[in-house]
């Protein structure tokens, strides 16, 4: 018995081989979108932070805003808050768009603990008072966009 008889000799079906190589192209494309926006294949809900010499987990749902002061971030949660040694730029890559907005070179906020926007801040409830918070001439444009498809008595936000 020869080797050639082991295998098939016959051509491979060209329609079946680009159906397997589409069927590859369309998974590679849809990782690279997943890449360029930022999200994971599996949805993160939180993130690690070096924090007093430590990583400390940090859920996304308990974030209510990020207040920055140069280089370091303090992240206000519903159970206090923590500083790192990081620009908010970088805090702001590792959170999801859909969730947080930048409304302030100094400030982000979870879009779900938003109480009101006036025209030149933000207000989040939390627990028995509201923290007001400056809604940078910046950002206004882009964070107002979010929200108006919510009914607003007046359009003066939006200018």
């Amino acid at each position: 018995m020869t080797a050639h008889s082991i295998y098939p000799t016959t051509p491979k079906d060209p329609v079946v081989e680009n159906q397997y190589l589409k069927e590859q192209l369309a998974s590679a494309m849809k990782l690279i979108s997943q890449l360029n926006t930022g999200e994971s294949p599996q949805a993160k809900e939180h993130i690690y932070l070096y924090t007093e010499r430590r990583l400390q987990k940090v859920s996304f749902k308990d974030i209510n805003w990020i207040q920055s002061e140069r280089n370091y971030v303090t992240i206000y949660t519903e159970h206090g808050y923590l500083t790192v040694h990081q620009p908010i730029s970088r805090i702001e890559e590792l959170l999801p768009q859909s969730s947080f907005s930048r409304i302030h070179k100094s400030f982000i906020v979870a879009n779900d603990k938003i109480d009101f926007i006036g025209k030149d801040q933000v207000g989040l409830k939390s627990d028995q008072h509201t923290k007001i918070l400056p809604l940078g001439a910046q950002y206004k444009k882009s964070f107002i966009q979010l929200f108006k498809q919510a009914p607003l008595k007046r359009n003066s936000l939006y200018t």
